[in-house]
């Protein structure tokens, strides 16, 4: 076996066993309760776009097309999501995360025009809002929600509702809607149902509220979207869930 195909063999098997180790380590928390969990509920077909072993989202295929809609909200320092989607169909994609650390490191990134990137956030409401940023330096991601782990300064932000960004950029329907928020994406999805905004496919990470011990909010969002209409088909990472939309509020498939 010659040095450049064992070293391949290596990376191969040390992803497997990564992914492995994540898949053991995820079905440990979700049966003691560290980590919420629900089943596939319609049988769609997947596609994964960007990088699976951190910014990657499952994704339902049919229909999406050069003229799909696309908000990617809260992308921290990973693009690649957005990436894959515009190299696949020839979208466009509109970005948005209002950190300071995310905006500076999405200024340095060769991209393309089909990316558009707005330095704000996305909440239930328009105005000004209090970002929190992480305790440790080394993450990016920061809060709208002030909880114990976000205690690193604090930046005050321009946020949007997703009705008034559709309106802003004249889009009537959004394709495909992500959500990677730190704990502001329930009342953002709240704010999404309770307007009717023509929104297609929901991709959201449910992270527990402050003060909650358990992922009940999570739970409860859940339950909501079912009543409009929307079913998960895919699960990925543990608390990133895919939804489509089957029908319109309170009726079931």
């Amino acid at each position: 076996m010659t040095r450049a195909l064992a070293a391949l063999v290596r990376a191969v098997c040390g992803r497997r066993a990564r992914r492995a180790l994540r898949a053991t380590r995820l079905w440990v928390r979700q049966r003691l309760g560290l980590s919420f969990y629900r089943p596939v509920q319609i049988a769609r077909r997947v596609e994964l776009h960007g990088d699976p072993e951190y910014g990657g989202w499952r994704i339902c295929p049919d229909g999406v097309g050069a003229q799909s809609v696309v908000y990617d909200v809260g992308v921290g320092e990973d693009l690649s999501f957005a990436a894959s989607l515009i190299r696949t169909y020839g979208l466009r994609v509109w970005a948005f995360d209002p950190t300071p650390r995310s905006i500076e490191w999405v200024e340095r990134q060769p991209r393309s025009p089909e990316l558009r990137f707005q330095p704000c956030g996305i909440a239930e409401f328009d105005g000004a809002a209090t970002l929190y940023l992480p305790d440790d330096p080394r993450f990016v991601s920061g809060t709208l929600i002030r909880d114990g782990h976000h205690g690193g300064g604090a930046h005050r932000v321009l946020v949007k509702r997703v009705a008034t960004v559709m309106a802003e950029l004249g889009h009537r329907r959004v394709d495909i809607l992500k959500l990677d928020i730190e704990g502001a994406e329930y009342g953002v999805l709240h704010d999404v149902l309770r307007a009717g905004l023509d929104v297609e496919q929901i991709l959201v990470e449910f992270h527990r509220a402050p003060g909650s011990a358990d992922y009940a909010p999570a739970a409860a969002a859940i339950q909501e979207l079912n009543r409009h209409g929307y079913r998960i088909f895919a699960v990925g990472h543990g608390t990133d869930f895919s939804l489509i939309r089957t029908s319109g509020p309170d009726r079931r498939t």
